[in-house]
């Protein structure tokens, strides 16, 4: 139910039996950094998550605030979800088989695949080191207005070119910029210019408008297999997902807009901090095969 703060919690379904409970009673403020008011902004952000993905959630209980990271779940275990995702990929044993036949998938049932407390603090009054109460609540009012404004992205750029096969022309989408990486060209190890996308997140990739459609669902911060081809060789790697900022940009924002202690230098480059939709920032890069 909506409260003051954001949204109460009123029923905690699905929650693994050793891990630190959510409590009914509890206000849930944030999800993944977006701010939650309505029930409207709580099913709107839960739709973007997918079943095994890290949620970062921040809860209210009395004057104590918990940040938890929630492994998102599904209407079965995780067992059962990835005996099923075996079975479709048609590399499965027996009881792979047994137990996806055993499933049985209910709406009204959620179950919780992991959860954990990553911090617990009082709740206290927000605190300016050097600067007056009027510039930290300007610098709080700066941050959110910022984070607001913060979209994924892949530190890569795309083209869509039609190249001809054996048969007929096919489509294709090709690397043609790429960023926070340095100049080496065709490292193993790296992502580089004229590399062919195979797939994004495990979902083959055929046109732009359904990569960046992949690219918006992801989250700032999640790792997502990529496969590449370079020649006759294809390899995978894990990128991590940044924003148009870079991570410690991000970070700062973050903690000024919770409340954390701001100082006189973090109030600057808080102002001067400019969110550039033309920037792509990657986070991370490593090579998994």
């Amino acid at each position: 139910t909506q409260s003051t703060w954001g949204l109460k919690v009123v029923m905690a379904k699905g929650m693994p039996s050793d891990a630190p409970l959510i409590q009914p009673g509890d206000i849930l403020i944030s999800w993944n950094n977006s701010q939650v008011d309505t029930r409207d902004d709580y099913s709107r952000l839960v739709e973007l998550s997918r079943p095994g993905d890290d949620v970062k959630c921040v809860l209210l209980r009395g004057d104590r605030e918990f940040t938890y990271r929630i492994r998102m779940g599904a209407q079965v275990t995780e067992q059962e979800f990835n005996a099923m995702k075996k079975i479709i990929s048609g590399n499965f044993t027996p009881s792979d088989k047994e137990m996806a036949a055993n499933v049985k998938i209910n709406d009204k049932k959620h179950v919780v695949w992991g959860l954990v407390v990553e911090r617990e603090r009082q709740k206290g009054t927000p605190k300016g080191i050097g600067i007056s109460d009027a510039e930290l609540k300007e610098a709080m009012s700066i941050a959110k207005e910022k984070i607001a404004k913060i979209k994924p992205r892949s530190g890569l750029e795309f083209a869509e070119v039609v190249e001809e096969s054996s048969a007929a022309y096919q489509s294709r989408i090709k690397i043609v910029m790429v960023s926070q990486q340095g100049d080496a060209s065709n490292d193993p190890n790296r992502i580089v210019v004229d590399d062919l996308l195979v797939s994004w997140g495990n979902q083959p990739v055929y046109n732009l408008e359904e990569l960046h459609e992949f690219i918006q669902m992801s989250r700032p911060g999640e790792w997502v297999p990529v496969v590449i081809q370079r020649s006759d060789t294809q390899m995978t790697f894990q990128i991590r997902i940044g924003t148009q900022l870079k991570e410690d940009e991000m970070r700062l924002l973050q903690k000024v807009a919770e409340g954390d202690e701001v100082t006189g230098p973090e109030f600057a480059q808080i102002k001067a901090l400019k969110v550039n939709d033309k920037k792509s920032v990657m986070w991370g890069l490593t090579r998994i095969k």
